[in-house]
């Protein structure tokens, strides 16, 4: 008989998360780290699947800190697990494009504020990730009171970053999307993920706009006939969710704010260099009173690409 699993929720502070009782299984090698926090000795690791390795992770997971869980999913959160240790825990055991972003860039551009990966879990039908915890707070907490100097500030080192990570371009032969070969996604009300493999900036178009579900075939290829011309030809490495939530920002001595994390790389990967435009305003609204997309880093601003913008704005009434 296995060892009885542990019990399936767990409050921690005023959250309630539910807790893994099915048998896991490793899908990236865990971090010397990990392994000290689940009590996993060096030794025991690959024998360290099944109930056994569900036990630490539930035990751990009790012990942990929420900082962070979805609104809509309480199964969707991000625990603390020391000062510098976090995992994410998320729903799906076939998508893993965050963390193979996060493999990616630790390789091809360690510089950037990017957490590293300690290593992945699955149980059931839920995910582990663990990663490094970024550290300060984010960028939404503190950007009201900021000073219009501040927020310049902090747009320029935004820009300076997203210079440096779209030097990465797409090697020829290789997918778009996720870099672990995942797929494209794209979201408005609703997640997309192509089927099949995208090679280039117009297959990428077509995925985005050809499954229209409102408006006349006339309507439809009058709009194609109009919007096809500002597709840009080269992809790029994209964050493709870049909001305050998803900025952390850290207080200097000398009393100034500067970037210390970008999270949240689920919708990374190599896209149309102007598709991170259409995205960085996914949650812009005409009643908007947030001045954050007044100071939306250059490169990627909707400014950069204003033909692209606005297309994809009069495509996305008709995109479900």
């Amino acid at each position: 008989m296995p060892p009885e699993p542990s019990e399936s929720t767990q409050s921690n502070g005023h959250l309630s998360i539910p807790l893994p009782t099915d048998p896991s299984d490793i899908v990236r090698p865990l971090s010397d780290a990990v392994k000290c926090i689940l009590d996993i000795h060096s030794d025991k690791a690959s024998l360290a699947q099944g109930f056994e390795l569900t036990n630490a992770l539930a035990r751990t997971l009790k012990d942990s800190e929420i900082i962070w869980q979805s609104k809509s999913s309480s199964d969707r959160y991000v625990a603390k697990l020391s000062s510098n240790l976090a995992v994410k825990s998320f729903r799906g055991i076939s998508d893993f494009t965050e963390y193979t972003s996060m493999e990616f860039l630790e390789l091809h551009k360690p510089h950037l504020p990017v957490p590293r990966p300690h290593g992945l879990i699955t149980a059931g039908g839920s995910a582990y990730l663990f990663m490094a915890l970024m550290p300060g707070i984010s960028l939404n907490k503190i950007w009201p009171e900021l000073q219009e100097e501040q927020k310049v500030d902090l747009s320029n080192e935004l820009n300076f970053i997203f210079l440096d990570l779209r030097q990465l371009e797409c090697p020829d032969g290789t997918p778009l999307g996720g870099p672990g070969g995942e797929g494209c996604k794209d979201t408005r009300r609703r997640t997309r993920v192509s089927e099949a493999p995208l090679y280039s900036s117009s297959e990428f178009w077509d995925f985005q706009y050809s499954g229209a579900r409102a408006g006349s075939q006339v309507y439809l290829q009058f709009l194609r006939q109009l919007t096809l011309p500002f597709q840009a030809r080269n992809c790029v490495f994209t964050h493709g969710d870049l909001r305050t939530e998803n900025i952390m920002v850290q207080l200097g001595k000398d009393g100034k704010y500067r970037i210390s994390g970008i999270i949240d790389w689920e919708m990374s990967g190599f896209y149309p260099a102007d598709f991170e435009c259409t995205k960085v305003t996914n949650t812009f609204a005409t009643d908007e009173m947030e001045d954050w997309y007044l100071y939306l880093p250059w490169c990627i601003s909707p400014a950069r690409f204003p033909s692209k913008w606005l297309s994809d704005r009069i495509w996305d009434s008709h995109i479900f």
